[in-house]
């Protein structure tokens, strides 16, 4: 079987995972994702598997390369495969799921029945389904167009009558094939990070982020120096716009006190990090080496409302969280667009760059095409010291 793969080890977590109490000491990993792109023959499943596996930078297979020998005869021929021959075929994809369960995968299989799609959640409980549907002409139109394919238009028929469409009780997004795969992939992403959000929130609590503009209007009010990173910083430079679960707003670590007893009476602050969450308005209470950020909400009963990122400074410069021995005046790392200080959109990736998050990939694409050639240069020079099998490292 020669699938087609790039491999990188991601997850679709849309924000760090914290445990409030946790017996153990640790956090247990965030699960990756795992997709199975669906469909009948032709409706353009393995483009659009290809292109998520690259954006959300997941491993890729492609269910064809599955099959047997005697499996493909039988179809070159125009001959339906019966149940007993999908089986081994289902279980091997499964396998490979399974094998990919650590890391995160993409694969295509037509998946026509909801017995079949139980083969691959028996491998791959928590796997989401992505059904690429379109109408009969249009799989027609595109299968004539295809060449070098075992699959004959004459099976269209019979795939069509077998599909049974994924059920109200299965995890599962259907998109339409007329759509371009940069839309499809982009609607899928976005489904899955609103349903991780919302699990999230059920845990932790609801998040309503503050807006740029009102955290400028919060933040300038505690006359602290800050600045915003992030998802809101590639927006801001690039113009894309998307849905943000949350505002990272970045603070230098030495102003935490500052800011806390600065915004007492409206926000209370707690600390946030690997070994937990805890408040920080107890005058007795200082910041735990163990947190490297902090949220902000009103009280116990209401929204979180920005993630305030606790960044080092050396010499009372900037100093990389990610690469201690880069530092530099905040000036060079940060740009300023109507009264609020934003981070450069190069370092924001490098930062993005070791989760590679399917949101953190998009907005990489957004970004790469208005990097100049400076910053192009920077970031491939970062990745290839800290990150240098990351797959962002070719495109630059």
């Amino acid at each position: 079987m020669m699938a087609r793969v790039y491999e990188s080890r991601t997850h679709l977590s849309t924000r760090f995972c914290f445990t409030v109490v946790c017996q153990s000491g640790q956090m247990a990993d965030p699960p990756h994702l795992q997709v199975v792109v669906m469909g009948v023959s032709g409706s353009g499943k393995s483009t659009v598997g290809e292109l998520l596996a690259r954006r959300v930078g997941l491993d890729y297979a492609d269910a064809d390369d599955f099959h047997t020998d005697e499996a493909i005869e039988k179809m070159s021929a125009g001959e339906p495969l019966t149940h007993e021959d999908r089986e081994p075929w289902l279980d091997a994809i499964g396998r490979w799921l399974a094998d990919h369960q650590d890391v995160g995968a993409v694969a295509t299989c037509s998946a026509l029945k909801r017995r079949y799609r139980d083969v691959l959640r028996r491998h791959a409980p928590g796997a989401w389904f992505l059904f690429v549907d379109g109408s009969e002409d249009l799989i027609r139109e595109r299968m004539g167009q295809r060449s070098k394919h075992f699959m004959p238009r004459s099976l269209l028929t019979s795939q069509l009558a077998a599909l049974e469409p994924p059920e109200p009780d299965e995890q599962a997004i259907t998109a339409d094939a007329a759509d371009s795969p940069d839309a499809i992939v982009a609607k899928f992403v976005q489904c899955v990070a609103r349903e991780e959000e919302e699990a999230f929130q059920r845990l932790y609590g609801l998040w309503d982020p503050l807006t740029p503009a009102e955290a400028k209007e919060v933040f300038d009010a505690t006359g602290l120096t800050w600045w915003v990173a992030g998802g809101y910083a590639v927006e801001a430079f690039s113009g894309l716009r998307r849905h943000h679960e949350d505002i990272d707003v970045s603070i230098f670590r030495r102003d935490v006190a500052a800011l806390t007893k600065a915004l007492a009476g409206r926000f209370h602050v707690w600390a946030a990090g690997s070994e937990g969450l805890c408040p920080l308005n107890d005058p007795d209470k200082s910041l735990p080496d163990w947190a490297d950020q902090v949220w902000i909400r009103a009280h116990a009963l209401a929204p979180w409302r920005a993630d305030v990122l606790l960044n080092p400074d050396r010499d009372r410069e900037w100093v990389s969280r990610r690469d201690t021995a880069f530092a530099a005046p905040l000036d060079q790392v940060t740009w300023e667009r109507e009264g609020i200080r934003y981070l450069n959109p190069e370092i924001a990736l490098a930062f993005k760059a070791k989760l590679a998050r399917p949101k953190d990939n998009l907005d990489f694409h957004a970004v790469l095409p208005l990097l100049s050639d400076k910053a192009r240069g920077w970031l491939g020079d970062y990745l290839a010291r800290k990150e240098p099998q990351h797959p962002w490292r070719a495109e630059l």
